[in-house]
């Protein structure tokens, strides 16, 4: 059996948690259209046809700007050192080369003798003809094995990533049971179905300054009628935003109670009941004091 640990690095929004869940066929880390959704290492775990892979999708490598910045880059750059081979996500783009803005990612992989093979993802919404030169234009860095062209959302060129990526891999062990999809806790996958929810509903000034915390995870009822009953704190920097979250009549609130009760009842097959509560912690991206107080 072919079995590594394989990083997934890239931008903000070039599609690397949707490029997981689509080789898990399952949902194993959140997807929204705001940048710098995926704020941890999260572990989908890949076992087919003697391939065992351990994906670990990371937050998009940027320029730091606050301390919950920071954190991210160390978790990508933890990934990145932690690997048997790296898997690089960039998006055509229709206007040519987007080589620039992925150039500080690249000048990282050159300090590296991991190998690396680099997709271009989204070529759903380009032509050949545009793809070509992209195509070109990194080729001749010579630092990836291999390019592959793929459209994550409409599992093109997917599954020809993952038998690439098994070319590069040793034998080895499995590493996890073959039934296991990811090792996130479920404290953890709660908070991020929620967090999910609230992204998708909310303005711009909210998303980043969301932090979403479980509080208390019980059961209750009888034998055979019993609840799980979730306890969730959703904390933003700005009283502004607890009202955009908890919305006129408390309706917007709801909505995103309803949303990830639903989803969440699927993924636990339970019934559950889940209490949300919103909190203004200030400026808790910005400081260490703060990431500690909401995110751990």
């Amino acid at each position: 059996m072919k079995s590594g640990f394989v990083s997934i690095i890239g931008r903000p929004n070039v599609g690397k948690s949707t490029f997981l869940n689509t080789a898990m066929g399952e949902k194993v880390s959140i997807v929204t259209p705001k940048p710098q959704t995926t704020r941890d290492n999260i572990r989908g775990i890949y076992s087919k046809n003697d391939v065992h892979i351990v994906f670990v999708d990371t937050p998009g490598i940027q320029t730091p700007k606050s301390a919950l910045d920071r954190r991210m880059i160390k978790q990508s750059m933890q990934a990145l050192n932690d690997c048997d081979c790296l898997l690089v996500i960039t998006e055509a783009n229709r206007h040519g080369s987007v080589f620039e803005k992925d150039r500080p990612i690249i000048e990282l992989i050159k300090k590296t003798k991991t190998p690396a093979i680099l997709t271009i993802n989204k070529i759903d919404t380009t032509s050949k003809r545009a793809l070509l030169p992209q195509m070109e234009s990194y080729g001749k860095i010579e630092c990836f094995q291999e390019i592959v062209p793929i459209s994550a959302i409409k599992n093109d060129g997917v599954e020809d990533v993952i038998n690439t990526l098994g070319k590069y891999l040793q034998e080895g062990p499995m590493y996890y049971p073959e039934d296991v999809i990811t090792d996130s806790p479920k404290d953890f996958i709660i908070a991020e179905v929620i967090r999910e929810k609230a992204i998708m509903h909310t303005r711009e000034e909210v998303p980043y300054s969301l932090g979403v915390k479980v509080e208390n995870i019980r059961r209750k009822g009888k034998k055979g009628k019993k609840v799980m009953v979730i306890s969730a704190l959703l904390m933003v920097e700005r009283p502004s935003q607890k009202g955009i979250l908890i919305g006129k009549n408390g309706n917007m609130l709801k909505n995103i109670g309803m949303e990830a009760r639903q989803e969440l009842e699927w993924l636990m097959n339970t019934r559950i009941f889940l209490e949300l509560i919103v909190k203004v912690v200030p400026n808790w991206t910005k400081t260490d004091k703060g990431l500690l107080r909401v995110l751990s």
